[in-house]
């Protein structure tokens, strides 16, 4: 996999409306595709991706976010081929 050129980490404001909605969405740019996770304490995810501790990343139903509290929990992963322009 190429490596990650650039991301955004933010708060979804929808979270603030419905409960069981993830908090946080990184964006994660590579130079072929872009990956998204929506999830919870993705700021723990992203100190552990720079650190070279993330082998996989799955995901888990919303229901289950809270049974390991001290750690990241991704609900949504969506990948996007990036446009070349010819």
């Amino acid at each position: 996999m190429p490596p990650v050129t650039n991301y955004t980490l933010e708060k979804i404001s929808e979270s603030e409306h419905k409960a069981d909605a993830p908090q946080d969405r990184l964006q994660l740019f590579f130079s072929t595709h872009d990956v998204t996770l929506s999830g919870w304490r993705l700021r723990d995810f992203l100190r552990l991706l720079r650190d070279g501790k993330v082998a996989a990343v799955k995901t888990g139903e919303a229901r289950y976010v809270n049974l390991r509290s001290d750690a990241p929990f991704v609900a949504e992963i969506k990948i996007a081929e990036v446009k070349t322009h010819e």
